[in-house]
């Protein structure tokens, strides 16, 4: 039997691996699907002939490290969790020609995502059994320090195992937050005030960048349920920051009167309400926790134990402090204004409860003092240094600073784009329609360009599509 070629990495998103042996381990049967930034394969080992799929970086990619790295990170966090609903990752390399890839086990079946595109909604009596799955996933990455932030249908594959048609693995911990230093070691792939994971599914501590822990997960799979029940998901603006507003000032809806044709009783209601509490403290603390309110509703979504307490406060739009990262501003002026409305009042009290005093003799003109001389203008502070970003793209695209929101241009604007000079991370979105959003990181230290892949916007299936899942070997890590 003649010998596969080595790998010859001229493009990761074409046909250009199929058929060739990757690492002298691994051969490429088959491209499974593509991402933004990488291309998932149907592979073979060629000692075990063990089927598996195996994610290739674009080539684009591959030279980026903080890319690297966090598929780096992906791998290390599923296989630190080790749980049967997290997916198996068995194998990460990089060749002599900066091919990078991990191995994982090969899956066959569909995402919740595409799923529900099929049958719109779940009932309680299938979706319990779904979420409880999810639950458990997150309570063993949790307790290993690891927390998700990108829990969305797409990352929830499910399959048929042992009986059961709703096997569901968790994938993709490429952003994870990682609180252990025994899974990626010492260095910060993330910092404060940097924004990841998908808006319709963000926590509102995660929407503006603040410090996250567990319960922002909790948050994104109250989101999960909420769509698994009622068919949509509870916030969704005109754009990705519309949406993230929704998540800081909106309250949810109400998911019985969302879809009250879904039998969704009040206390699924309850449940889901308290898990998308905009205050953390208000939400289920940990998934043992969100796992045990679930456990005990019944097939008919009563509580076992009797009505379930509401959930913690509603926001007050009134009193919403949308300036919570700088609360020593906030409390000196609200300071300020109670002594002036003191002062104010001690005064009228004053004025009406004294005598009235005889009128004072005329005082004397006073001396005017002769005027100051006035004080230099200070020197105007430099313009801050900037560097320009020129891109390689397949299509134009609006450039968006994805911390601020700011729109900076476009990536066919002659001269590139100027952004502030810095030696941190900058996020960039690229929008254009007929697209997926595209995201581009990179550091601005010095002027540079950026070759970016576009993919097309995926078409989705009419629900009213026939809802048998589909068969054959899938992408389980194609993004949406």
């Amino acid at each position: 039997m003649a010998r596969a070629p080595a790998v010859q990495y001229l493009d990761a998103s074409s046909e250009s691996l199929i058929g060739s042996v990757l690492a002298d381990r691994y051969r490429i049967i088959s491209r499974l699907g593509e991402g933004g930034m990488a291309t998932v394969y149907l592979g073979e080992h060629i000692a075990i002939r063990k089927q598996c799929a195996i994610k290739v970086l674009h080539p684009e990619e591959a030279h980026k490290e903080n890319i690297v790295e966090r598929f780096l990170q992906e791998a290390r966090a599923a296989s630190v969790i080790d749980h049967e609903n997290v997916v198996e990752i068995t194998d990460f390399g990089r060749t002599e020609d900066e091919c990078v890839f991990l191995v994982m086990e090969l899956l066959d079946g569909e995402d919740l995502a595409d799923m529900l595109a099929r049958v719109r909604r779940l009932p309680w009596t299938r979706a319990k059994p779904i979420l409880l799955q999810i639950c458990d996933a997150l309570e063993a990455a949790h307790d290993k320090g690891i927390i998700h932030r990108d829990m969305k249908p797409e990352n929830c594959f499910r399959f048929e195992k042992r009986g059961n048609p709703d096997f569901i693995k968790v994938l993709d911990f490429g952003i994870a937050k990682i609180t252990s230093e025994s899974v990626v070691g010492p260095r910060a792939l993330t910092q404060t005030g940097m924004i990841f994971g998908t808006p319709e599914y963000m926590s509102p501590e995660q929407a503006e960048g603040r410090t996250v822990d567990r319960r922002t997960d909790i948050y994104s799979l109250g989101v999960i349920m909420f769509q698994l029940l009622t068919g949509q998901v509870p916030f969704r603006g005109d754009s990705p920051t519309t949406t993230l507003v929704k998540h800081l000032v909106e309250d949810p809806p109400v998911p019985s009167a969302v879809a009250p044709d879904a039998d969704i009783s009040p206390d699924l209601d309850a449940i889901i309400l308290k898990a998308l509490q905009k205050d953390p403290a208000h939400r289920f603390q940990d998934m043992r926790e969100f796992a045990a309110a679930l456990r005990g509703i019944d097939e008919l979504g009563t509580s076992i134990d009797g009505p379930l307490e509401p959930p913690g406060p509603r926001v007050d739009l009134g009193a919403l402090d949308l300036d919570a990262e700088r609360p020593g501003r906030s409390k000196w002026l609200i300071l300020a204004v109670v002594l002036v409305v003191a002062a104010a009042v001690a005064a009228a009290l004053y004025a009406l409860r004294s005598e009235p005093e005889p009128e004072p003799e005329p005082e004397p003109e006073p001396v005017l003092a002769p005027e100051p001389e006035p004080e230099p203008e200070p020197e105007p502070e430099p313009e801050p240094e900037r560097v320009q970003v020129t891109f390689n793209v397949n299509t134009p695209a609006t450039v968006i600073d994805e911390a601020s929101g700011e729109e900076l241009g476009s990536t066919d604007d002659e001269g590139g784009i100027a952004v502030l000079k810095s030696d941190e991370e900058l996020t960039l979105r690229l929008v254009a329609d007929g697209y997926e959003d595209t995201y581009v990181e990179f550091t601005p230290s010095e002027s540079s360009e950026q070759k970016v892949k576009l993919k097309r916007a995926r078409k989705r299936k009419k629900s009213s599509k026939s809802a048998s899942a589909p068969t054959g070997p899938v992408n389980p890590f194609n993004k949406k």
